[in-house]
């Protein structure tokens, strides 16, 4: 069962961690609450947490599982935004 975790800047894909920035780029409509997180796991549960509240969020959540197949191309972004900081430096 794959999951989908944003904390901070930080998400993370079956034990694949991404900055923020790489997602963004892939989907620049991917939004959540400051301060919360957001897990989703497949075919189980999608929710956001702040820490003391917890709310339920779409189910199943298509995005989450675009994502979730996304793992190569998200591999190749954080690459590319890697190479372009490099040339930029």
């Amino acid at each position: 069962m794959s999951y989908f975790r944003h904390k901070g800047n930080v998400v993370e894909i079956d034990n694949i961690l991404f900055d923020e920035e790489v997602l963004l780029s892939f989907d620049p409509a991917y939004s959540k609450p400051d301060g919360w997180i957001r897990c989703y796991i497949q075919n189980k549960k999608h929710y956001l947490t702040n820490g003391t509240n917890q709310i339920g969020s779409t189910f199943p959540w298509d995005d989450g599982d675009k994502y979730i197949k996304s793992i190569v191309e998200l591999k190749f972004i954080e690459k590319q935004i890697e190479l372009d900081k490099q040339t930029n430096a």
